[in-house]
């Protein structure tokens, strides 16, 4: 409405004048034209998370807990001054982004995507670069490839489609939700790159049991040895009989006569799970991956908490994991999609961070003392200077 009157008073709005990137920056551009990185790496990230229960449990609460935040959008007025605005348009086309998605699966992607591959994309679906957008929809980071430009920075996303044609996005239709990279100032880093080793270490334990119990029905290798001479007919039947009752796909059970110690014994050929410390390196790499994800998530979770731990992992949860990124995408939406609604307006979740509300209550309790204090000094002052002027 106010948009109306403004143009029937013959108001126009003036445009903000394009960034111009700087002259070593374009130079940095034009350098990396043809040295991104391919999306085989975000897709390898994607498998991993479909594969390895340690990432997807991390980046999901993240993911989950960081959608489930509500998003507002304020009015700056001045410099420290915000007021809420009630059903703002950008809000209201967040309760229902596109028709495929609901807000909450919306804003889940986005934050997997970021936590997952370090890069979330989002496709807005408006006419030119001055329009509000009628859709949201995230973008695949797996099938999209930005492209440094000589004289824009970036000129465009190359959208991979599989099988069908590529496709090149206009800048302003794509908001990038990216991770600090220190080699590559185009992309995000996914955490992931740094825990390569430990997950492949993780996946190929599981594979290892997983063939250990299914494959091999949970018998060790080794070899039975025997002290004395067998004939060659009974020792060929002790082979048939291995062979056909030891069970598991490999059979490798090997028997040893004429060892010329005890009648019998059992030599192992492979070390136990216990002596691998099996379980305890799994543990480990959960812990890795809880850090570096979601910190505070494993005490959170730990089936052997206390209330008090439990209640110490949730706040660094809140802290170190899912805050941050609540601040991360909040400013791109108040940087890239929030000034085709009008000058001064910003996006921001509501502070999920805990407080000890004790404490806060002593502050303000605190507070209004000195305050008191301070207003009865003031006037016990402005007594004495009305006395002493009175003489």
């Amino acid at each position: 409405m106010l948009n109306w009157i403004a143009r029937q008073l013959g108001y126009t709005k003036q445009k903000r004048p394009a960034a111009t990137a700087p002259g070593w920056l374009r130079a940095t551009a034009e350098s990396w034209r043809y040295g991104l990185p391919d999306t085989a790496s975000a897709e390898t990230q994607a498998h991993i998370y479909q594969k390895l229960s340690w990432v997807q449990i991390a980046t999901g609460a993240l993911a989950r807990t960081a959608a489930g935040v509500r998003l507002g959008v304020r009015q700056r007025i001045g410099h420290e001054q915000q007021t809420e605005l009630a059903d703002h348009p950008f809000e209201l086309l967040l309760q229902r982004p596109n028709p495929m998605q609901s807000r909450f699966e919306l804003l889940e992607a986005t934050f997997l995507y970021r936590a997952l591959c370090g890069n979330a994309y989002w496709w807005l679906n408006r006419s030119s670069a001055d329009q509000p957008p009628a859709e949201i929809w995230v973008l695949p980071a797996h099938q999209i490839t930005p492209i440094p430009d000589g004289r824009s920075w970036i000129k465009g996303y190359l959208l991979r489609t599989g099988w069908g044609p590529e496709l090149t996005l206009e800048p302003w239709e794509v908001v990038h939700f990216k991770t600090f990279h220190p080699l590559n100032p185009f992309i995000g880093l996914s955490p992931l790159e740094s825990l390569a080793m430990s997950a492949r270490s993780d996946m190929a334990m599981q594979q290892w049991n997983e063939r250990f119990f299914a494959e091999d029905y949970a018998k060790l290798p080794g070899i039975l040895a025997f002290s004395g001479a067998i004939n060659d007919s009974d020792w060929a039947e002790m082979q048939d009989m291995v062979r056909r009752d030891h069970g598991g796909t490999r059979r490798r059970l090997l028997l040893l006569r004429n060892a010329g110690q005890t009648d019998m014994q059992w030599i192992p050929m492979a070390l136990s799970q216990t002596d691998m410390q099996f379980l305890a390196g799994r543990q480990f790499t959960k812990e890795e991956m809880f850090a570096v994800f979601a910190p505070g998530l494993a005490s959170v979770l730990d089936v052997n908490a206390t209330e008090a731990n439990a209640r110490s992992g949730r706040e660094s949860f809140f802290d170190f994991a899912v805050w941050p990124a609540l601040v991360a995408v909040a400013e791109k939406i108040t940087n890239d999609v929030l000034p085709v609604y009008g000058d001064g307006l910003v996006a921001q979740f509501d502070d999920i961070r805990i407080t000890n509300r004790e404490f806060a209550l002593r502050q303000q309790i605190e507070r209004e003392r000195l305050a008191q204090e301070w207003e009865r000094i003031a006037n016990d002052w402005e007594r004495l200077c009305v006395e002493q002027s009175r003489r």
